[in-house]
This record gives C-alpha cells, structure tokens and sequence, in this order.
C-alpha cells in the first residue's frame, strides 16, 4: 500500500491493509493471530488470570495488560492457572 510504513504479512500487505491470512470463522474477515483464529474467536494468548479472557503476550509475561500493572503495583492477588493451548 503506497505510503504504509507497515511490515507486509502477505500478498505484499500489512494486517492493516488486508494482508495475512483471514481468520477460517464463517463470516469473519479479520486477520488470524494463530490456529487460524482471529482474537474474537480465540486465536492468540489468553491471559492467565483465573476468569479473565482478555488477550496476553509475553511481553507482559502471559497476563493481560490490566492483571499485569496490577501484579506490578502489588494491587491484586496472584491466582492464575495454566492454559493448555
């Protein structure tokens, strides 16, 4: 795409631009994150947070952004469990 600063994923694409591989939900058109699943449908980390579904990375060592600060500024308490994947 002329002026996207953008790595290209696929079809000389970035995801924002329609590039990588759509997610294989009937009906869904986003980009798959992994298993051939886009975020909505379950693609991608979950964070370990018992009860919590929102996406985690390992950037913020397998926890959701929000469980993360909270575990760094000592707010919560530590009860996760480990997702098989």
């Amino acid at each position: 795409m002329p002026g996207c600063k953008r790595g290209a994923k696929s079809k000389g694409l970035c995801w924002s631009h329609g590039g990588g591989t759509q997610c294989t939900v009937q009906g869904c058109d986003k980009t798959t994150i992994s298993r051939g699943l886009c975020w909505t449908h379950g693609g991608g980390k979950r964070c370990m947070m018992d009860g919590c579904k929102r996406p985690a990375s390992e950037s913020t060592h397998n926890f959701c952004q929000y469980h993360h600060d909270e575990l760094r500024n000592g707010d919560t308490t530590l009860v996760y469990f480990e997702r098989s994947l």
